[in-house]
């Protein structure tokens, strides 16, 4: 019997973890993770990875500057590094190839995404699905990212519907409880890292009307408009105020 691969996600989103790693063990492979690059270069350090998915916009250090210390320090024997971006933009790949990268997956994850990433490794023995849970009472925003769960796994999973839908929630609190500083200081560039994150969370769980929402603050922070982003922004808070009020999974 083969080894099992060694994969390494480099993802600092945590809604963004939970789904590729559902993914991945629908493939057969225990992933380890990483929350940022620095993290990721650590992790690449002290285990030999087969092939390793790295985010590109993360915190402390982004994917590029990760991608070359690992390179750096892998005397030759470097895995395989794929960069994982939401920007889909003409010539993309070939920019991240000259980079160094071997290849480019896009967000929000899907199976066949991922699937297309570990081909040129060894298949691995498909594992059995999580066990489908009985939760009740879930609202109709949970019903939108359960229908998208449903078309990113292609089959129900309740057990990672309620996970996700927690990490989710959690995310994006902790998120919103920095907001008042970020605002009152106008620094901007905190604000469009905090808009990046909740769209991102938002987009990979179906939530494509709140996820529209954050961009446009996204936006508007980094073109340093404060004209253009108070009534958005107001916009967007109701909206996430309401979605982590709806998203709850009743025991």
């Amino acid at each position: 019997m083969s080894a099992p691969l060694a994969v390494l996600l480099v993802e600092d989103d945590p809604t963004a973890q939970s789904i590729a790693l559902s993914m991945l063990r629908h493939l057969g492979i225990e992933a380890d993770v990483a929350s940022d690059g620095a993290q990721g270069v650590r992790a690449a350090a002290e285990r030999a990875y087969d092939l390793i998915l790295m985010d590109i916009q993360m915190p402390v250090m982004d994917g590029v500057e990760a991608l070359r210390a690992i390179r750096s320090a892998s005397g030759g024997a470097s895995p395989r590094i794929i960069a994982v971006t939401e920007h889909a933009q003409s010539g993309l790949e070939a920019r991240m190839v000259g980079i160094g990268f071997d290849g480019v997956a896009p967000k929000p994850f899907t199976v066949p995404v991922l699937q297309q990433a570990v081909s040129p490794l060894p298949k691995a023995t498909p594992t059995a699905a999580p066990a489908t849970s009985s939760d009740e009472g879930v609202e109709r925003l949970l019903r939108d990212i359960r229908a998208h769960v449903r078309g990113l796994l292609g089959e129900d999973d309740e057990a990672f519907v309620a996970d996700l839908v927690d990490t989710f929630a959690d995310s994006t609190r902790k998120a919103l409880h920095l907001l008042d500083p970020i605002v009152a200081d106008r620094d901007f560039d905190a604000l469009a890292r905090m808009a990046h994150a909740i769209k991102g969370s938002a987009a990979n769980v179906g939530l494509a009307t709140l996820a529209d929402a954050w961009c446009r603050i996204e936006e508007a922070s980094r073109n340093v408009d404060a004209t253009v982003f108070a009534e958005p922004l107001a916009a967007a808070l109701t909206q996430t105020r309401l979605a982590i009020g709806l998203v709850t999974v009743e025991a």
